[in-house]
């Protein structure tokens, strides 16, 4: 062993992904355990929320492909970067864009993270992102007024 490294440190045996649902949280844990699943609100303020979607917008645009979230007619794979299903994103190093960087570093994410995994010894991935482009998603105050601005600005 190279001599500044340490001995590794025994597995302390505890299975994070093995819930027997004896143990009830009384929170969104119980839905995650039962399901797989759960949301968590007011983890991201709308404001972030607005951020990390116009970043998005920014990125698919970036390509050069014509895509437009004010015009629906682009949002086809034509004018978009290639993509697995339903929008996920695991090329072009998307997964390293400083944008989702500051996703996934958000205090509040991390807190939930902690508290799912009970432990603030965390790990993340760089597996990718996901981009959805649905009428929900664009058709929002937050992206026209971000856009009008940007235009005003440029």
């Amino acid at each position: 062993m190279a001599p500044h490294a340490e001995e590794p440190k025994p597995d302390s045996g505890v299975d994070l992904i093995q819930h027997d649902g004896t143990k009830q949280y009384g929170d969104w844990r119980d839905e995650f355990h039962k399901t797989g699943v759960a949301v968590v609100k007011g983890v991201v303020t709308p404001e972030r929320a607005a951020y990390y979607r116009q970043k998005q917008v920014e990125w698919l645009q970036s390509f050069g492909l014509g895509f437009d979230p004010n015009d629906e007619s682009t949002w086809t794979q034509d004018h978009l970067p290639v993509a697995f299903k339903g929008g996920m994103y695991f090329g072009y190093a998307s997964n390293h864009e400083k944008y989702v960087w500051e996703a996934r570093t958000e205090p509040k994410v991390v807190e939930v993270f902690e508290k799912l995994w009970e432990t603030n010894e965390l790990i993340v991935s760089f597996d990718g992102q996901n981009v959805s482009v649905t009428k929900s998603c664009f058709n929002t105050p937050n992206i026209q007024k971000s856009q009008k601005s940007q235009k005003n600005h440029n």
